[in-house]
């Protein structure tokens, strides 16, 4: 990882803290973190039979191997209903729609957003000759678009693979952050912008509606809660993903 990746951390012996999170994890009771997912799993169930939800929780899903390692263990592990949902990249190739179309023989319902295509392009080269950084607004759409699907089908748990913050070097905020994705660091680091600042001539703010994140106070009062899949498995890449490629 170069020490020139956004917003990593350095303590005075000149280590990132990414390195520091490896040596911590090797510290980790990892049966314990286990059954505290085994717990966790028997609470989603009993409340999507309260909430009389069809779907357990919800996987954002790109079609790799992270988002459907995770997929597959949560429906064929644990005998979890994800429903994944994909926010449409800038450019599809075609690896990654046949494993996505793949994974989804196996059983799986699914949600491709897929916004105007002319505002995405509009907004990608603006942001492009701007910031030098044609997926800002992208980045947005993938991380508010899982989370507004969250709401509308009434689904309280969302899965993440892991906290690249910790995973990779970066600004932590809370001392929880590598376990429950907080929303304010998902602004601060990930999205970095408010959606309204981009209206314009040529974009108004019905066009934002995909890349606008939920509101605080409504996030609070779903209950809307998502982890990180590395916070409780030291390793959960499935060899049931090789199929896929």
């Amino acid at each position: 990882m170069p020490d020139s990746r956004p917003r990593i951390v350095f303590n005075n012996k000149g280590i990132c803290n990414a390195c520091l999170n490896i040596e911590k994890k090797n510290n980790i009771d990892w049966k314990k973190r286990e059954e505290e997912f085994l717990k966790l799993v028997r609470y989603i169930k009993d409340n999507s039979s309260k909430n009389n939800s069809y779907y357990d929780c919800l996987v954002p899903w790109s079609g790799g191997k992270d988002s459907t390692s995770i997929a597959l263990k949560l429906k064929k592990e644990y005998s979890l209903n994800p429903l994944l949902v994909t926010f449409s990249p800038l450019i599809s190739n075609e690896c990654g729609i046949h494993n996505r179309n793949e994974l989804l023989k196996l059983g799986f319902d699914s949600i491709f957003i897929n916004p105007n295509i002319d505002i995405a392009r509009k907004l990608a080269r603006r942001f492009f000759i701007e910031r030098g950084n044609p997926k800002v607004a992208w980045d947005a759409g993938v991380n508010a678009g899982p989370i507004n699907v969250a709401l509308k089908f009434n689904i309280s748990t969302v899965f993440y693979a892991e906290h690249g913050e910790s995973e990779y070097g970066g600004k932590i905020i809370k001392e929880n952050s590598d376990k429950i994705r907080d929303f304010e660091e998902v602004l601060e680091n990930q999205i970095g912008d408010d959606p309204s600042n981009w209206i314009d001539d040529k974009v108004s703010v019905n066009d934002l509606n995909p890349y606008k994140y939920p509101d605080e106070k409504i996030l609070i009062n779903s209950e809307i809660k998502a982890y990180y899949f590395s916070y409780f498995f030291k390793s959960f890449i499935s060899t049931k993903v090789i199929i896929l490629y």
